[in-house]
């Protein structure tokens, strides 16, 4: 799921949420619980992505480096299809670097 799907899901949820609060709550009307609701709940999707995505955002940002090659797993690798700088641990580099790193 992408944040577009993520927010269309929790959209009329908010509303519900709002509306409800409103009525059973009648401290703020209607329209500051949907905001409050919406702030809470935008802030909540956008620090779960963040945190989800922040490995991509590092390989991504550690394979633009010059001279840096980021070998990661293939789903990863997949998921950064422009950064040539990425690529999948093969049986071959995963040999390599055990050899390597035996020295």
């Amino acid at each position: 799921m992408n944040k577009t799907m993520i927010m269309n899901v929790i959209t009329p949820l908010i509303g519900v949420a709002a509306t409800w609060l409103a009525a059973k709550v009648p401290l703020l009307d209607q329209a500051s619980w949907d905001t409050l609701i919406s702030t809470v709940a935008v802030s909540t999707v956008t620090a779960v992505l963040a945190y989800i995505n922040r490995s991509i955002a590092l390989k991504d940002t550690v394979g633009k480096m010059p001279a840096t090659t980021v070998v990661t797993d293939k789903t990863s690798a997949a998921a950064l299809p422009k950064n040539k700088d990425v690529i999948a641990a093969t049986p071959d580099i995963v040999a390599a670097v055990k050899k390597a790193s035996a020295q």
